[in-house]
């Protein structure tokens, strides 16, 4: 990420709130549910910028979540979480329909997180969102996201069947699959050489559950090294606090999703929140070397 050429505060996006000062805030424990670990203080909402631009302010209850040993936050939850407060200013039925961010600092230390999320465009069936993340007055993120309302009566969606168990029989060996192997925070083939060797320990991708599949016999099985566009990964997830989830997100099914909505604004949950998910996990990717 590289740094920005101009701190200087941009009279669009940054009301005149005193940001000279900000609390701490702890780092997220392992295996906090996503509700949690994205879940957001708001600050004010409805208030109008200089040009009449309505924007709403968040701050994050818990301080970027970052790779141990690492002092920059993980790119990865500071785009699934501008995506996230985003969508705590859309009414209900708005979905994300797109999402386009650029990085222009990183972003460090125990601070939280603040999203400014102006309303640029308001209709019927889509909306858009400006979202700048800020650490004190730096800008450390910004993005565009645009929302849709969901239209039941057209359903233009089709995703091809994949029989996934068919197709990587041999990498799967028959085990299922939340019983393979639990992937590393930080997925490169030195890291999880030194885990392995003890060097130093193995710690878990906060806010969800990621298996990864041993894949080197089907690469080997489809020639991937010969041609590498036959390489393949295959990852299986769930979100930590999915809706039938009990309170801490442990998987044992006592809330049901009324009692998960219930919880939105003390909790942090939002209707988007498999969306943003998947911004907070497809930034997290690495070499496959097994």
């Amino acid at each position: 990420m590289a740094p920005s050429s101009s701190s200087a505060p941009l009279p669009e996006t940054n009301p005149a709130v005193d940001e000279s000062t900000y609390p701490t805030a702890p780092q997220p424990p392992a295996y906090l549910p996503l509700v949690k670990l994205f879940a957001l203080d708001r600050l004010d909402a409805g208030t109008e910028s200089p040009s009449g631009h309505k924007y709403e302010r968040f701050r994050a209850k818990y301080a970027p979540l970052r790779p141990r040993e690492f002092r920059v936050a993980y790119g990865g939850y500071v785009f699934g979480h501008s995506a996230y407060a985003a969508a705590k200013t859309v009414d209900k039925g708005m979905l994300i329909h797109n999402i386009t961010g650029s990085f222009t600092a990183p972003g460090t230390g125990s601070i939280p997180f603040t999203f400014y999320v102006r309303h640029v465009r308001e209709g019927q069936t889509y909306c858009l969102r400006a979202v700048d993340v800020r650490q004190k007055e730096e800008i450390c993120f910004s993005c565009l996201v645009s929302f849709k309302r969901v239209e039941s009566s057209y359903n233009f969606c089709f995703q091809p069947p994949m029989d996934i168990d068919g197709r990587y029989k041999v990498a799967l060996q028959g085990i299922k699959r939340e019983n393979q192997p639990l992937a590393p925070s930080l997925d490169t083939p030195q890291w999880t050489e030194e885990v392995e060797k003890g060097l130093r320990p193995a710690v878990p991708f906060s806010g969800t559950d990621i298996r990864k599949v041993k894949m080197k016999r089907y690469n080997e099985m489809v020639g991937a090294k010969e041609d590498p566009t036959r390489y393949r990964q295959v990852h299986f997830y769930r979100l930590f606090g999915l809706p039938g989830d009990d309170e801490e997100g442990s998987g044992y099914g006592r809330d049901d999703i009324a009692a998960l909505r219930a919880r939105d604004e003390a909790a942090g949950e939002a209707d988007c929140e498999f969306e943003s998910y998947g911004r907070h996990t497809y930034a997290w990717a690495g070499d496959e070397d097994d």
